[in-house]
C-alpha cells in the first residue's frame, strides 16, 4: 500500500507539471480519469499511469482488460506514454515480480512446476531464535519474527539454521511501472520503479515457503525435516 500510496503522490507531482497532458502513440492525453464519459482508446498508454493505482474503477476496467487481452495475454510488449512537453521523459510497464522486503531481507524462492516464484516471503539468518540469554532473538523490524530450521545432511546428520522472516503485506507483485522524467530548468530529473498487481492477483506460493512445510525439499536433500516457529 505505501508502494501505492508512493506512486500516486509521484504521478500527481510529476505528471502534473508538464500542463495536464501526455503524448500517447501520437495523441495527447490527460494525465487524469475524465469526470464525465470514459477515457478515449487513443489514451489508453497514457491513462494507464492512473489505472494501475486502482484497476476496479469503473473508467478503468477497459484500460486494464485492454492491457491483459491485447499485450500480457499476447506477449507483445507493453504501450508507453511519453509525455507532453517534455522529450526523453516517459513512463513504461513490463511484467515484473517483486517483492518489496526490508533492507537486509531477500525474497524466498522456492520451485514449482512452472519453476523458481517467489513465495512471499522476506527471510534474513540469524544466529538464533533464542527467547533468553546474551544472544536473544529480536526482530530487527516490526512484524518480523524467527523460524528454526533443522533438516539432514548428504550424510544423515541433523543441521540446524535460523531465519528471520517477514511477509510484505503487498505480497508478490507481477508488474513494474518504470517513470523516467527528464530534467527541466525548474527541477531536476527523476526516474524510478513502482510495482503493482493487476485487479488484487498475486503471485505468491506462501504454501511453499520454508516456514509453512516441515518436510520442504526445496531447502533439504531429504523430506524428514522439521521446523518452527517463536
Amino acid at each position: 500500500m505505501r508502494r501505492l500510496v508512493k506512486l500516486f503522490v509521484t504521478a500527481m507531482v510529476y505528471l502534473a507539471l508538464f500542463s495536464g497532458a501526455a503524448q500517447a502513440q501520437g495523441t495527447t492525453s490527460p494525465l487524469s480519469l475524465p469526470a464525465n464519459g470514459d477515457i478515449q482508446q487513443s489514451d489508453y498508454p497514457c491513462a494507464l499511469v492512473l489505472c494501475v493505482l486502482k484497476p476496479t474503477d469503473s473508467k478503468c476496467v477497459p484500460v486494464i482488460n485492454w492491457l491483459e487481452h491485447s499485450f500480457i495475454e499476447k506477449g507483445k510488449p507493453w504501450p508507453t506514454c511519453n509525455f507532453a512537453g517534455s522529450p526523453g521523459s516517459s513512463a513504461s510497464y513490463s511484467a515484473q515480480p517483486h517483492v518489496d522486503c526490508p533492507s537486509g531481507f531477500t525474497p524466498e524462492q522456492a520451485n514449482s512446476g512452472y519453476g523458481s516464484v517467489y513465495t512471499g516471503v522476506c527471510l534474513r539468518p540469524v544466529q538464533t531464535c533464542a527467547t533468553t540469554g546474551a544472544r536473544a532473538y529480536t526482530p530487527s523490524v516490526a512484524g518480523a519474527a524467527c523460524y528454526t530450521y533443522t533438516y539432514y545432511d548428504d550424510n544423515g546428520y541433523a543441521q540446524t539454521t535460523y531465519f528471520e522472516y517477514i511477509i510484505p503485506p503487498t505480497g508478490v507483485t507481477s508488474y513494474a511501472m518504470n517513470v523516467n522524467v527528464a530534467a527541466t530548468s525548474t527541477m531536476p530529473a527523476y526516474k524510478n520503479t513502482f510495482f503493482f498487481n493487476l485487479n488484487g492477483s498475486t503471485g505468491q506460493a506462501l504454501a511453499a515457503s520454508i516456514i509453512n512445510s516441515n518436510a520442504n525439499p526445496n531447502y533439504s536433500p531429504y523430506y524428514n525435516s522439521s521446523g518452527s516457529r517463536h
